[in-house]
């Protein structure tokens, strides 16, 4: 049956419309543009009885051309409502300012085809000169009719020029349509916000845990053998307290690594050592007997280890925290003093001082920062989940991601007794059946990885460890601690931490799009993918477990 398109073509002061057949959209714009120029002069009065109305064109055998095409759309107040002048006339916008002239109407025109939108044609029966002569034709008609070789590098610059201006526009739509659907949702993001607000970031509670972290870190003797100077454990303590965050981040995704007893809420000497090589914070081979020793004195003896440390004892966060000051106090002071056991006044290559906190400072920036930058997302995760676009997506499919959480977490009858958040099991059986949108398992069976980049059971593991947040946030992680000592709460999700788990399983899941081009051998190259889509891909995989099971009605 075909579409028609509708297009008003003015001339001088005379407007028309006309609703042109274009088939199945197979026409060009070039061919709509010359159809309705044609169409318009044809309205031009003919005959005795016609004579006395009012001519659009003067004058006999006038040829009128295409001078500019563009596309306009009712004008909407925020709300959505038509907008009016006051002639009672519909207000119109522009939408699209240029259109290849030899591009399909069915490529480049759907909303046309719809009716959404309404075409423009701007008709000339002359074509004005410059200084020199040379004909100037508006950009869409330049592009349309001169087609001669020695045109193509100003066509190509114009045409470059104009998909620049129409980007510009389509990303200032765009913005403008996200502004207002987050003026309409502040409520939603403010509810989900509280929902969220032990996973987003807070400078003042990560001081809090900073300084509880400390407490338990001065517990007993073992900063102070590391740390003799007082006025350096105040700098160090800042320090610390400035960047919380990071170190934290890192304690998590190490803690994560393998599966040892410790689980996601300590660090075991495997652990610890792999993290010193793997960041080169410490390098070569006859350290091993170093990073034991370091290991073994960051132990902060309390009621738990009951002074007896050993290889196979775990390492808490604090106890990361202390090793990491020993591990710098030994290779920017012990080591450049030939191992000396003197250290308070070691020097550096140019003469000065190296302090314990110049030590710490040094190694972070040196070690800690690139560390960071190639193997964690977490502080861009973070900085997601507090903005508004991330906190209405999570709100639109809250009631099915509680939905899955409760599913899951109460699937056992020995959870159901506990009543506590979700475990790491849980969780990995929640990813192992969530699918992308092809159908395709998120978590893949070793012998059934064949994309660039597939999920990995340690990468979920890391997921779950790295969301957990330190304070305690609710009566059951309170009664999570009291029966199973300091930590036992990071053993268990709570619904929070479960929506950030899943925002860091997007991030370690997709690298980018893959393109289609590659460099003809085979290879398929990566285009850059922005991490709201990545959460938001992760989320949509997440929900698709609903589906699994027809039975299932959701929500019951």
């Amino acid at each position: 049956m075909g579409y028609k398109v509708k297009v008003n073509v003015s001339f001088n002061t005379h407007t028309k419309q006309f609703f042109i057949p274009v088939g199945e959209g197979d026409k060009t714009w070039k061919w709509l543009a010359l159809v309705s120029a044609q169409r318009f002069t044809l309205q031009s009065p003919h005959g005795i009885l016609r004579s006395r109305e009012k001519r659009l064109i003067t004058g006999t055998n006038v040829q009128l051309i295409p001078n500019e095409l563009y596309t306009t759309s009712p004008k909407k107040d925020t709300n959505g409502n038509l907008l009016y002048d006051a002639n009672g006339e519909s207000l119109k916008e522009v939408t699209n300012k240029f259109y290849h002239p030899e591009h399909l109407i069915c490529d480049s025109g759907g909303e046309c085809l719809n009716g959404d939108h309404e075409v423009n044609v701007e008709l000339i029966n002359k074509v004005g000169v410059n200084q020199v002569g040379a004909p100037q034709f508006a950009r869409w008609a330049f592009v349309a009719f001169n087609v001669s070789e020695e045109k193509a590098e100003t066509r190509a610059k114009m045409i470059h020029d104009a998909a620049n201006e129409i980007e510009e526009h389509r990303l200032m739509l765009e913005q403008m349509a996200k502004e207002k659907e987050l003026r309409e949702a502040a409520m939603k993001i403010f509810e989900m916000r509280q929902k969220m607000k032990d996973q987003l970031q807070d400078e003042q509670r990560n001081e809090e845990l900073m300084l509880e972290e400390w407490g338990h870190m001065t517990h007993g003797m073992t900063l102070e053998r590391v740390v003799p100077n007082m006025k350096e454990q105040v700098k160090i303590r800042k320090f610390f307290v400035e960047n919380y965050e990071p170190f934290a981040e890192v304690f998590k995704h190490v803690a994560a690594v393998g599966a040892d007893a410790g689980g996601t809420a300590t660090i075991s000497f495997m652990e610890f050592s792999s993290f010193l090589k793997e960041s080169k914070i410490i390098e070569g081979t006859n350290m091993n007997d170093e990073i034991q020793r370091i290991f073994i004195e960051s132990h902060v003896h309390d009621a738990e280890t009951q002074g007896q440390v050993t290889l196979q004892s775990e390492m808490h966060q604090h106890e990361f925290f202390i090793g990491i000051i020993a591990v710098a106090v030994f290779i920017k002071i012990r080591m450049k003093k030939g191992g000396r056991s003197s250290i308070a006044r070691a020097r550096g290559a140019r003469g000065k001082t190296v302090t314990h906190s110049d030590a710490l400072k040094e190694v972070y920036n040196e070690r800690f920062v690139p560390y960071i930058e190639k193997n964690l997302f977490g502080p861009a995760i973070k900085a997601a989940l507090g903005t508004e676009e991330v906190l209405l997506l999570y709100q639109q499919h809250d009631e099915e991601l509680t939905f899955i959480y409760n599913m899951y977490r109460d699937r056992f009858e020995s959870n159901l007794k506990r009543k506590r958040g979700m475990v790491e099991e849980e969780f990995e059986n929640v990813i192992k059946d969530a699918r992308n949108k092809d159908g395709s398992k998120l978590l893949t069976d070793k012998a059934e990885r064949r994309a660039v980049h597939e999920l990995t059971s340690k990468e979920v593991r890391q997921a779950f460890g790295q969301a957990q947040h330190d304070s305690i946030a609710d009566a059951d992680e309170m009664r999570a601690v009291e029966e199973g000592g300091r930590n036992k709460h990071r053993e268990y999700m709570t619904y929070s931490e479960f929506l950030e788990a899943i925002a860091r399983i997007g991030a370690a899941k997709w690298e980018g799009d893959i393109d289609g081009g590659g460099d003809g051998g085979g290879s398929k190259k990566l285009k850059p993918m922005g991490l709201f889509v990545k959460i938001q891909m992760a989320i949509e995989a997440v929900c698709r477990v609903l589906a699994m099971d027809k039975n299932k009605q959701f929500g019951r």
